[in-house]
């Protein structure tokens, strides 16, 4: 099976899904055992996350505006290790 591992050029791609309800949305996802790799609003686990976007964390210096989009944002990894981004609306 592919993976995004197998892909050096994967780490750009990824999946959005906007939600109407971000709170319901991740409850749901943690009830169906979905591995959450970076909870909204917070800095904790952003680097797992840019690794995937190929951005640099905040203390190289790098990517300011990609890294704040980053850290407003949840993001969870689906069984095929493919990153997905959930965005309020």
């Amino acid at each position: 099976m592919d993976t995004p591992n197998n892909h050096p050029d994967s780490r750009f791609v990824k999946l959005a899904f906007s939600v109407p309800d971000m709170d319901k949305a991740m409850e749901y996802l943690t009830s169906h055992d979905i591995k959450i790799l970076k909870k909204a609003g917070t800095a904790q686990d952003s680097d797992v996350v840019c690794s995937f976007l190929g951005c640099e964390t905040p203390e190289k210096g790098y990517d300011k505006g990609l890294w704040e989009a980053v850290v407003n944002v949840p993001f969870v990894e689906d069984p095929d290790e493919y990153l997905i981004e959930i965005i309020p609306y």
